[in-house]
C-alpha cells in the first residue's frame, strides 16, 4: 500500500503470533483463570470479615451526599465522612465517633437543611442498632460505654456486611409525582410549544431592558408634564 497525500505512514499489523515457541512470541493473552480468581477474591473477603469481627465488614458508616456538577447533582452517593455539625447534632465527639465506626470529614460543610436532617437521622438509626463490646481499660477499669451482655449475646453470630442502609435521596419526598400518560387536549394540540418556549426565553432575557425602558419613558412623561 502506497501512502498518498499528507497522511500517516500505514503501519498496521494483521498477523498475531499464536505459537509461543516461535522466535516472535506474540502479545496474545488468554484469561482462562477467571473462575479461580473469583474464588480467591471471595476467600479474601471472608478472611477480611473474620479479621474485623465483630466490626462491620464493609467499614465505617459514611454519610449520604449529592454528586458534583449540574449533570449529576440529583444523584445521591456515599461521602467521605460526616461533618462536625452532624456529629454535634447527635452529641458525638469526632474522636469518639471514629472509635465506634463512624467516618468523619472535618472539611465537609452542610449547605442544605435537608441533607443535614438525612445524615442526622442516619446517625441516630446507626446508634440505635450499635452494639459496643467492652475494652479492658487501665488499672482494671470497666468500660462504661459498652453494651449489656444480653445485647452482645444477640449480635454474637451476626456481622453487618451491608452499607448501613440504602442511600436515600433527601429530595425524594418533596419531588413531584410523575404524571401518568394521557391524551392531549384540544388546547395543547393547537398550542405551538416551540414558539411559546422561545417567547418565554426572550421575555426572561429582555426583562431588565424592558423595565429600564419603561422607567425611562415614564420619567420623560413626568418631565414633560412639569
Amino acid at each position: 500500500m502506497v501512502a498518498t497525500g499528507n497522511r500517516s505512514i500505514p503501519n498496521t499489523h494483521f498477523h498475531k503470533h499464536w505459537n509461543p515457541c516461535s522466535s516472535q512470541k506474540g502479545h496474545v493473552v488468554t484469561h482462562h483463570n477467571q473462575a479461580t480468581r473469583a474464588i480467591k477474591r471471595r476467600e479474601k473477603r471472608k478472611a477480611k470479615a473474620a479479621k474485623l469481627f465483630p466490626r462491620p465488614a464493609c467499614g465505617g458508616i459514611r454519610p449520604v451526599v449529592q454528586c458534583c456538577t449540574q449533570r449529576y447533582n440529583m444523584k445521591p452517593r456515599l461521602g467521605k465522612g460526616f461533618s462536625l455539625l452532624e456529629l454535634k447534632e447527635v452529641g458525638l465527639h469526632p474522636c469518639y465517633a471514629a472509635s465506634i465506626g463512624i467516618k468523619t470529614d472535618k472539611r465537609r460543610k452542610n449547605r442544605t437543611q435537608e441533607g443535614l436532617d438525612v445524615n442526622v437521622n442516619r446517625l441516630k438509626d446507626y446508634l440505635s442498632k450499635l452494639v459496643i463490646w467492652p475494652i479492658e481499660g487501665k488499672n482494671g477499669k470497666k468500660d462504661t460505654r459498652a453494651s449489656t451482655w444480653e445485647e452482645r449475646k444477640k449480635s454474637q453470630w451476626h456481622q453487618d456486611r451491608s452499607r448501613h442502609g440504602p442511600v436515600a435521596n433527601p429530595w425524594a419526598a418533596t419531588a413531584k409525582p410523575k404524571e401518568a400518560p394521557r391524551a392531549l387536549t384540544d388546547k395543547e394540540k393547537s398550542r405551538h410549544t416551540y414558539m411559546f418556549l422561545r417567547k418565554v426565553q426572550r421575555d426572561q432575557k429582555l426583562i431588565g431592558i424592558r423595565i429600564k425602558r419603561a422607567n425611562k419613558k415614564a420619567d420623560g412623561k413626568d418631565e414633560s408634564n412639569v
